[in-house]
C-alpha cells in the first residue's frame, strides 16, 4: 500500500514491496520454465556431443559419440543425426 511520507513522496510498505517482489519472480520463472520446454539445440548443428569414432564404408561415413550420438553423411559434409535408443542408466 502506497502511503505519503512527511516530505510527501510516495512510500510503498514493506509487506506491499515483498508481494511485488513475489510476483514479478513468479512471472519470470513462469517465463524461464514455457522457454526450457521450447527449447531446441542450435549451435553446433546438427549436434554437440564429444565423437569418439569414425568409419567410411559401403560409400557411407559414420560417427559415434556421448548419449548414443550417430551421425551419418554420404559425403563427409552434410550430416545427418540419427536417433538411437537405449534402456542402459
Amino acid at each position: 500500500m502506497k502511503s505519503l511520507s512527511e516530505s510527501g513522496r510516495a512510500v510503498i510498505s514493506a509487506p506491499s514491496l515483498w508481494r511485488r517482489l513475489s510476483v514479478t519472480s513468479s512471472v519470470f520463472l513462469a517465463t524461464v520454465a514455457l522457454a526450457a520446454q521450447q527449447w531446441q539445440w542450435r549451435s553446433p548443428l546438427p549436434q554437440g556431443n564429444d565423437l569418439y569414432a569414425l568409419t567410411y564404408a559401403n560409400g557411407r561415413f559414420v560417427a559415434v559419440g556421448d548419449y548414443g550420438t550417430v551421425l551419418s553423411a554420404a559425403d563427409g559434409v552434410d550430416w545427418v543425426r540419427h536417433s538411437l535408443e537405449s534402456n542402459v542408466t
